[in-house]
């Protein structure tokens, strides 16, 4: 589950995919890795869950980063879920050392627990891959165990029955050699609190007005500088900032055009005869 909703201060203005992988050499450099990898186990193979963690010492804004599973033989992928914000203007921020979680939807029924991102159960506790793509479809970290065929440098040892692989501890965070063999271990599953909240970001539309306008106020247009101004004539196309020579305004803001008046000072409008 996310934590806090933090508000910023207001500021102007495929389920398939190819396993073809590169080298480790060719990832991004966010810091964060896959953490832990439970496959479920015998009765409840589908009860899983996948970590991940920001092993940098900066928060990482984890917006839209997806989870894949890859079979063993790399022949099928499938885009279990993916870290969504609620709109446009908030992101997700994922705090330095901390865990974003993938659960089951199995697994969340079974046992109560939440997480920011639930798939259909699907993971092989036997061989396979998982790996985290972020926002721009760029490969963050992935993790392969048994035989599978694309890991980093040398596949993982498959779990066995009811336990996880997860990742080793280092001096500093988790260990990360890019090989999958050397950094995870067998362990008892353990799933971590959420540490991902969220950011929001409100755009002052009507920076001419005093305080933030987060939606443009009824009755007002911009202009071409990007001002907000009250529409003089609401039911005319575009912004009259006053009443157009020839229409006369209502008191709800709409405007008609004024009959032709004859010259000399007479009142009479133009008409037929």
């Amino acid at each position: 589950m996310r934590g806090i909703r933090v508000v910023l201060s207001f500021v102007l203005a495929v389920s398939q995919v190819s396993l073809f992988m590169p080298p480790a050499s060719a990832l991004s450099s966010s810091g964060v890795v896959i953490a832990q990898m439970y496959p479920g186990a015998n009765g409840v193979a589908t009860q899983e869950f996948v970590e991940i963690y920001n092993n940098s010492s900066s928060v990482v804004d984890v917006t839209g980063w997806c989870l894949y599973y890859i079979s063993s033989s790399g022949q099928t992928t499938t885009k279990l879920s993916c870290l969504k914000a609620p709109d446009a203007l908030t992101k997700l921020l994922l705090k330095a050392g901390g865990y974003a979680t993938f659960v089951s939807n199995e697994y969340k029924t079974a046992t109560g627990a939440s997480g920011d991102a639930y798939f259909a159960g699907a993971i092989a506790a036997t061989a396979g891959h998982v790996k985290i793509l972020d926002s721009n479809g760029t490969e963050m970290d992935r993790l392969g165990w048994g035989s599978a065929i694309g890991p980093e440098a040398a596949a993982a040892a498959a779990p066995a029955n009811g336990k996880s692989l997860q990742r080793k501890a280092a001096a500093s965070g988790l260990q990360d050699t890019d090989s999958n063999a050397n950094d995870f271990a067998v362990a008892t599953p353990l799933l971590h609190a959420s540490d991902v909240y969220e950011v929001v970001t409100f755009v002052d539309v009507c920076p001419n007005i005093a305080g933030a306008q987060a939606v443009m106020p009824a009755g007002y247009l911009a202009d071409e500088a990007g001002n907000c101004q009250a529409d003089s004539c609401l039911n005319l196309p575009g912004l009259q900032v006053s009443v157009p020579d020839g229409y006369d305004s209502n008191a709800v803001g709409s405007c008609t055009r004024q009959p032709c008046r004859r010259a000399n000072g007479d009142s009479r409008p133009y008409g037929p005869r």
